[in-house]
């Protein structure tokens, strides 16, 4: 795959093909952008773990800059790196399940209102996370893990 170092110029002058493309930073592994038909594009990540490949969108060139994606990046491969996960685990740290309520998810939702698709997907993992430990081990009042947070619309492409 082609790699470049991502700068506001670079990106800008990015063109368009009949498909969506992703061009890598030469400087930083794992940062690309993605180029889609419509002529939008997208900063990302990607990475490996458990043997699949997985890509998170960090946000759309526009509202977010090559230097903010840069940091944003740096930021999400050094937690892959380090074992943890990129969402749910660094938001909620070492708090109690028990603990966690309906405005904690809600807050976790909105904190990542910028990439709708991966806030509702982050939703409905901890939903799912909270279920299992509803019918589990642990005994949790069913009415704290309500999770009444409505999923983001997604941007049409």
């Amino acid at each position: 795959m082609p790699k470049e170092k991502l700068t506001k110029r670079v990106v800008d002058r990015l063109e368009s093909r009949d498909k969506d493309y992703i061009l890598f930073d030469e400087d930083l592994p794992g940062l690309g952008v993605r180029v889609m038909p419509s002529d939008k594009r997208f900063y990302l990540i990607q990475y490996r773990r458990h043997g699949r490949t997985r890509r998170v969108m960090i946000g759309q060139h526009g509202p977010i800059t090559a230097e903010i994606a840069r940091r944003e990046a740096n930021r999400m491969l050094g937690a892959v790196r380090g074992g943890g996960e990129l969402f749910i685990n660094p938001f909620f740290g070492k708090q109690r399940v028990r603990t966690v309520a309906s405005a904690d998810a809600a807050e976790l939702h909105g904190k990542y209102a910028h990439t709708p698709y991966q806030s509702n997907r982050v939703l409905g993992v901890l939903s799912k996370m909270m279920n299992l430990a509803k019918s589990g081990a642990c005994a949790i009042d069913a009415q704290t893990l309500a999770m009444t947070s409505a999923p983001l619309p997604r941007a049409q492409a």
